[in-house]
């Protein structure tokens, strides 16, 4: 989780980075997935710490969806 666990729509908290970072620095091979504050502007930073795939609600939802789907996937990252 990159917010409070609680409800939907939260600001992402960037101190998860270095968790995500040190995962993969000790080869961890599974799957990082990142649930919370996920948007355009917060997924390439997950995706270059190491993350594979992300949750997202809010940046669907909150906007036009199928236009926001279109944004998100054009970066080219598992949603």
């Amino acid at each position: 989780m990159s917010v409070e666990p609680g409800f939907s729509g939260q600001t992402f908290m960037p101190e998860v980075i270095p968790k995500i970072q040190a995962l993969r620095e000790k080869k961890f091979n599974g799957i990082i997935e990142v649930d919370g504050g996920m948007n355009e502007a917060t997924i390439p930073i997950v995706k270059e710490a190491g993350a594979d795939a992300v949750a997202v609600t809010s940046a669907i939802f909150e906007v036009n969806p199928l236009e926001a789907l279109r944004n998100l996937n054009a970066q080219n990252f598992s949603l």
